[in-house]
């Protein structure tokens, strides 16, 4: 599911079932484009992020990078990029 969402999204089309699981965790689409992830273990480390991605004239790279990233999360891969201040 969550390798389609991004598909999903920009078709303007709402999946169903709207709540489900991944192997990492559960995923609730709010609506279009508003996709919630909770992992299943929760550590003290941990933080809420928000990710927020859209398509500016021919510019599609960070959302191609969104769905790359949600890809990567339901397939149980590492996906790392570096975030610099």
């Amino acid at each position: 599911m969550l390798g389609q969402w991004l598909d999903w999204t920009l078709d303007g089309e709402r999946p169903s079932p709207r709540i489900g699981r991944f192997p990492s965790g559960t995923y609730h689409l709010h609506g279009p484009g508003v996709l919630e992830l909770t992992p299943n273990i929760l550590r003290p480390e941990a933080r809420a992020c928000v990710f927020s991605a859209a398509i500016h004239g021919n510019e599609t790279a960070p959302v191609e990078l969104l769905g790359d990233w949600l890809s990567a999360l339901a397939a149980c891969r590492t996906f790392r990029c570096t975030v610099r201040y």
